[in-house]
């Protein structure tokens, strides 16, 4: 009745029609008979039709995604729902819209153009002046708050304090737009709605695991990330590692929780619009810019007839150093590649890079013979490739010549496009050549060089360069000779490659993946999961055939990725991720409480890592072994082998054989086999390096069987 006396007063129009779906508070005969006694007609929906009333359910489903974008950017629960629909509503009341020809509603219903400059971000930490009547002296003068929208009968900021729960309405606030601020009691404000599935996951996982878990941590807001991540942190107990537990001491705890509470919680921008404004990106965006001009890249002409245009896209990234802290801001420029036609615009695709097997080798000679590891970068690597084919990319957003018709026709690769990395490959490889270097036959991104008695090591990695050798001036004076040919950037002594984290000291070089780990278990939000003591539960078998319910696929491999890349430096994992990797197609809920088990041992193993002992002669030792028809599915067994140089082990690998084996003998000979072949791999390339093994190898075996034949 007051909304109907409302608007008939302020429109000075009557209601005619209401048009509503068949919800209880509509077919009521009090209701019914209001609108029959004010002459209103009554318009009702089929049953289960929404989309006969389409206007009001496309307003609606607009306000719930508004309010629930709104609740997730800052992290805030199910509470305040009622708050950020009144906000959403607020400001689409103020924002144009084509319906009325770009006009806002309120405009359209007052005739008065709205102010928006008022406007702020929801659920952002705001800071309210407490008035001079109500603190005394040496109290504070303000009090935090949250953020909830804005009154529609005062000018003020409606506020929910921190330390309340009651709405109250400042005019005097400071607000604090990217800082995201916590709820008031989180103890009271229930978790958004998940799935189901990832409930079951979780829930069954922890009660397996541990008769009597802890409560859900509560330290962290539950911002930031998605909602099946929420579910995923909060179920997996309290806070990482008890100092009770006799497995662990405390101090490693708390170097593990320092690593991961410096990790950063940053988002690049996926388009020049949200890049711009920002002066780090343009800064950015200027330096690729004109890069590009310094190094030729292209000429401005018209599109040929019966060409394809080629587009391009700006890509932004925020790169870190090993402390996790901000190195620097990357824009690049990128041709969208995926246009390109196959026999026009390219040809040969395939480009080269150096194995870890071959960085992990490296790296364990030079800490053997005590050499220094440099790291060199080249700026804009793919620049640097000369291009056969004719390609016309248009002009990148933000940097349009004067002559907005003309086109790029390239003449060196740029990223994105499909033979750029052939390219800049190409033109890195014959330098190195006509440098004195020679490429080793067992692989083809390793270089060597030697000047009388002296040996120095080049490993190349797309636009990466890795440098040792025995004499540090002639290490100079390849660096030198790099930087007149290409721009590159000296980083120095090698101490962050690939998310490989290196030190070097006397006693030999290590290396971690520490930032990587704690970047994983964010990305899930498993920072405060309870450590594991193990990758894997002894006893349970994984197979394709469990009738446990389905996970999300896409989460799992995500996961199963990222795994996959930790085990460069964590032999100890390699197994269980090889494991659980074979499930990706159909994931399962006991396949995704295995891989979280994975995570809750890493949790607890932050700091492990390989160390290469300068005490440790090169000599190359391997162990091998293999289980029996341990699949359950098609009773395949399942072999692996390590290979030390020195103390350290510097390849690995466990996988699947390929057919059936029908006794333990047999799978430990194929075993050995796949072992043997790595050995002879490794052999070939030290003796490339000049040093060769002068003894046979040794390849440890428990199978007496396999032995003997």
């Amino acid at each position: 009745m007051a909304f109907k006396a409302f608007v008939e007063k302020q429109s000075r129009h009557q209601i005619l029609k209401l048009r509503t779906d068949n919800g209880g508070e509509y077919v009521k005969n009090t209701f019914i008979n209001f609108c029959a006694e004010n002459g209103i007609q009554m318009q009702h929906t089929v049953p289960y039709t929404p989309q006969q009333n389409g206007v009001a359910e496309r307003k609606n489903r607009t306000l719930k995604e508004m309010a629930n974008c709104m609740l997730q950017s800052k992290g805030l629960g199910l509470s305040f729902w009622a708050e950020a629909i009144n906000c959403a509503n607020y400001i689409i009341n103020r924002t144009p819209t084509k319906v009325l020809n770009n006009i806002t509603p309120e405009e359209a219903w007052s005739s008065i153009k709205p102010d928006v400059s008022h406007f702020r971000v929801f659920g952002s930490e705001a800071w309210a002046h407490i008035p001079d009547e109500k603190h005394k002296a040496l109290e504070p003068k303000s009090e935090k708050c949250t953020f909830v929208g804005y009154s529609e009968y005062v000018k003020g900021y409606r506020l929910i304090p921190f330390k309340s729960k009651n709405v109250i309405i400042r005019r005097d606030v400071k607000f604090s737009e990217n800082k995201s601020a916590c709820e008031p009691s989180p103890t009271d404000v229930p978790p958004l709605p998940i799935s189901s599935t990832f409930e079951n996951i979780s829930s069954s996982d922890d009660e397996s695991e541990d008769d009597n878990p802890p409560p859900p941590s509560q330290d962290i807001p539950s911002s930031q990330l998605p909602r099946w991540v929420r579910t995923t942190r909060d179920e997996t107990g309290d806070l990482a590692g008890d100092p009770t537990d006799q497995r662990r001491t405390r101090s490693q705890f708390e170097r593990a929780s320092s690593l991961l509470a410096q990790a950063p919680v940053t988002y690049d921008p996926d388009t020049f619009a949200e890049a711009s404004g920002h002066p780090h990106w343009e800064a950015a965006m200027n330096e690729e810019y004109h890069s590009l001009l310094a190094n030729d890249t292209w000429d401005l002409v018209p599109l040929p007839k019966e060409r394809k245009l080629v587009r391009c896209k700006w890509v932004y990234r925020t790169k870190y150093g090993p402390d996790g802290k901000v190195d620097k801001h990357k824009s690049r420029l990128v041709a969208k590649g995926f246009s390109q036609v196959e026999g026009i615009d390219y040809t040969e695709t395939f480009s080269p890079v150096a194995k870890m097997n071959s960085i992990r080798l490296v790296l364990s000679l030079a800490a053997s013979f005590k050499w220094e590891v440099h790291q060199m970068d080249v700026k804009s690597a793919f620049l640097h490739g000369d291009l056969h084919e004719e390609i016309y990319m248009e002009q990148p957003i933000g940097f349009i010549q004067t002559d907005s018709s003309l086109l790029f026709r390239l003449k060196k690769s740029l990223y994105g496009l499909k033979q750029a990395p052939r390219a800049w490959y190409a033109k890195m490889d014959s330098f190195i050549l006509e440098s004195g270097f020679s490429r080793c036959h067992s692989d083809n991104t390793v270089y060597t060089k030697r000047v009388g008695k002296s040996l120095i090591i080049l490993v190349l990695y797309v636009d990466d360069l890795i440098l040792t050798g025995s004499d540090p001036n002639l290490i100079n004076h390849v660096k030198s000779s790099l930087k007149k040919k290409f721009q590159m950037t000296d980083l120095g002594h090698l101490h962050y490659f690939l998310g490989l984290q290196v030190l070097q000291s006397k006693e030999g070089i290590s290396l971690s993946q520490s930032k990587y780990a704690c970047d994983i278990l964010r990305h899930f939000h498993m920072e405060d999961c309870k450590p594991g003591p193990s990758p894997f539960q002894s006893g349970v078998k994984l197979s394709v055939t469990c009738t446990s319910p389905e996970v999300d696929a896409t989460l799992y491999r995500q996961l199963v990725g990222k795994l996959l890349y930790l085990t460069h430096t964590r032999p100890d994992l390699s197994f269980v991720v090889g494991l659980v990797a074979r499930f990706m197609q159909n994931p399962r809920e006991s396949h995704w409480k295995a891989a979280k088990r994975i995570l809750r041992y890493v949790r607890g193993t932050i700091q492990f890592g390989i160390h290469y002992s300068a005490r440790a002669a090169p000599l190359l030792v391997g162990f091998t072994d293999s289980d029996w028809a341990g699949d359950p599915d098609d009773r395949k067994s399942t072999a692996g082998y390590v290979f030390t140089l020195g103390l350290g082990p510097i390849t690995w690998a466990c996988k699947k054989q390929g057919s059936i084996s029908l006794s333990s003998a047999k799978a430990e000979y194929r075993g050995a086999v796949e072992a043997s072949k790595e050995a002879l791999w490794l052999r070939q390339i030290l003796s490339e390096f000049g040093f060769e093994q002068q003894h046979p190898t040794t390849l440890w075996c428990d199978n007496q069987s396999a032995i003997q034949l």
